[in-house]
C-alpha cells in the first residue's frame, strides 16, 4: 500500500474542540530520524524515498489558496467549512497519473463526503452513459468524473462540465 493514512476529519474536529483549538502536527519519518540521529546518509536516503512518494502532495499554502478561492465551501454540495478549514479537502480535477499537476487550476475543494463519492465514482467507470449532448445533460463529466454536464448557455449548442469546463458540442 503506497498511500498515507490520516485520521478521520471528525476525530480532528473533536480533538480541536477538546483541546480548545490546539493543532496536531504529523511529521515525516526523515524529520523524526533527524531529531534523534546524526547519520546523514540514512536521513538523506529516507528523504529521497519520501520525495519519490510525495510528488502528488499539495502544499499547505496551495490548499489554503484553493480554500479561500472556494470561499470555504465544497464545490459539489456547498458545505460551508469552518474558518480554519481543517475539515475541507483538496482533489485533483485531472489526476497526476493522467498528466495533471499541483496548480490552483487543477484542484477543487470538497467536503470529505463528496471527496469519497468522487473517488468511488472514478473507480466505477460505468456511470457515464454517453449519447448525444442533449442526452448527456445531468450525467457526470466523462473527463473529470466530478462535474455534472449541463446544457451550455452558449447558443445552447452542447453540454458543458461545471467543474473542468469540458464542452461537447451538439
Amino acid at each position: 500500500m503506497n498511500s498515507k493514512l490520516y485520521p478521520r476529519f471528525e476525530l480532528m474536529h473533536e480533538f480541536k474542540e477538546e483541546t480548545q483549538g490546539r493543532d496536531i502536527q504529523f511529521i515525516s519519518l526523515s524529520e523524526l530520524i533527524e531529531m534523534n540521529s546524526d547519520n546523514e546518509e540514512v536521513i538523506e536516503n529516507i528523504k529521497i524515498i519520501e520525495r519519490t512518494r510525495t510528488r502528488g502532495i499539495i502544499t499547505a499554502q496551495l490548499k489554503q489558496e484553493a480554500i479561500q478561492k472556494a470561499e470555504h465551501k465544497c464545490k459539489i454540495c456547498g458545505f460551508q467549512g469552518t474558518t480554519d478549514s481543517s475539515i475541507l479537502e483538496i482533489h485533483h480535477i485531472r489526476s497526476l497519473g493522467k498528466g495533471g499537476d499541483n496548480t490552483l487550476d487543477n484542484i477543487i475543494v470538497l467536503c470529505p463526503n463528496c471527496h469519497k463519492q468522487v473517488h468511488d465514482r472514478m473507480e466505477n467507470e460505468s456511470e457515464f452513459i454517453g449519447g448525444s449532448p442533449c442526452q448527456m445533460s445531468g450525467q457526470y463529466c466523462p473527463s473529470c468524473k466530478i462535474g455534472i454536464m449541463t446544457n451550455s448557455s452558449i447558443n445552447s449548442d452542447g453540454v458543458l462540465c461545471n467543474i473542468c469546463g469540458l464542452f461537447i458540442p451538439s
